[in-house]
């Protein structure tokens, strides 16, 4: 029997809108809090809890139906694995999410034979709808918050400053939250004839400018995505035995930004991405330069400790000698050998006072380093390197 006289399925799928929206935002800021696992179902497999307490409701009301709740799981139609690409993965989490679902929606108008049929089975494809959109913005909002702090770590071990932060993940979950709940309605709405490119032209025409990098457009998701998702050239890789690190930073930078422009995005994901850049090489000239300098204060310790140990050496040959002498009873301070002896024992003594002051200074520039990393922008070596980068730099202005 067809469903006569009340709300088509697609009505009622709109009708349900706000809630499903509540309940993936939910879900997702639950996630954020706590590192994927939901606070209210301790798991993150919302499908399978939701449609297991439909089935309890169904069991508990003693009915038989005769519908099959696996012709709305989504889950069966699209992939959670992002071996597909990232851009495809992103485009199908939300276009094709809504697509299908307007097609599922209008499977179920046409196939339950009631009003409570269609409910339950319109509640069963809203869970699926979650657990895979939920799924989808975990990953999507993980991997643009790993490549907008992709520069963070190692720069933030040398700065006195807290960096201030490129992207805020949960702004960017809620975000794209409401970009799929708005896709969703456009295809229920659309009709189940709805084409990916109708649902792909209209989230891009809908897309308004802001202020805010989480808050970009699908056009600007689609082109970040697409650009962490690329293999990434080792053309330009510092290693220990890099030269001109400076340089080469500058040129690997300029090579990205190049890439970025072409982007056709936003100007402020432009500049967040462009920035990931600076903060990339900044962080790797300024560690590049501490290793230098432990390095050269741990050779100069070792090449003065020798020196010490050498002279050491040489006062004990000295004492030695006078002992010698003392023998032969020829400690006369007539004796040019005994004087000869004496004076330079003094000299050496003195060396050793000198030694010993300049191995305390290395000491404590080493302690003073280690104890105080960001101090290392004021070593010759950092900027040496910082003069080839912005040098390189400036070609390009030029």
């Amino acid at each position: 029997m067809k469903l006569n006289n009340m709300l088509s399925a697609s009505e009622y799928a709109l009708s349900g809108s706000n809630s499903i929206k509540v309940n993936l935002q939910h879900i997702i800021t639950a996630d954020n809090e706590n590192n994927g696992v939901s606070s209210e179902f301790g798991q993150s497999d919302v499908l399978d809890i939701m449609n297991s307490r439909l089935h309890e409701d169904l069991q508990n009301e003693e009915k038989e139906y005769t519908i099959n709740f696996d012709e709305v799981d989504l889950r069966a139609d699209l992939s959670d694995d992002q071996d597909i690409g990232k851009e495809v993965y992103l485009e199908q989490a939300i276009v094709g999410t809504a697509k299908m679902y307007a097609e599922k929606t209008q499977w179920i108008n046409e196939n339950a034979s009631t009003e409570e049929e269609r409910i339950m089975m319109t509640k069963a494809l809203d869970s699926s709808y979650i657990d895979h959109v939920a799924k989808a913005i975990r990953q999507v909002s993980s991997d643009l918050d790993d490549y907008f702090s992709s520069g963070d770590g190692l720069l933030q071990g040398f700065s006195k400053e807290e960096l201030p932060d490129l992207f805020d993940k949960e702004m960017f979950s809620s975000h794209l939250a409401d970009m799929a709940i708005e896709a969703k309605n456009f295809a229920l709405e659309t009709g189940e004839t709805v084409s990916k490119g109708q649902i792909q032209a209209h989230l891009i025409n809908e897309g308004t400018t802001s202020s805010r990098v989480e808050n970009m457009s699908y056009w600007d998701m689609l082109a970040v995505v697409e650009f962490i998702d690329r293999p990434q050239s080792d053309e330009y890789e510092v290693n220990d035995e890099t030269q001109n690190v400076g340089q080469v930073l500058a040129q690997k930078e300029m090579s990205m930004n190049k890439q970025i422009n072409a982007l056709g995005v936003s100007d402020i994901v432009k500049n967040s991405m462009m920035e990931v850049g600076r903060r990339e090489s900044e962080g790797i000239m300024r560690s590049r330069a501490f290793g230098d300098d432990m390095k050269y204060y741990a050779s100069l310790k070792k090449e003065l400790d020798e020196e010490y140990q050498r002279l050491m050496e040489r006062l004990e040959r000295y004492a030695q000698m006078i002992e010698e002498l003392k023998e032969l009873n020829l400690i006369d301070p007539s004796t040019d050998r005994l004087m000869d002896i004496l004076k330079s024992e003094g000299e050496t003594k003195n060396q050793l006072r000198s030694l010993k002051d300049a191995m305390n200074d290395v000491n404590d520039e080493s302690d003073s380093l280690e104890n105080n990393p960001s101090s290392i922008t004021e070593g010759d070596s950092y900027k040496r390197m910082k003069a080839e980068y912005e040098d390189e730099k400036a070609k390009v202005v030029e």
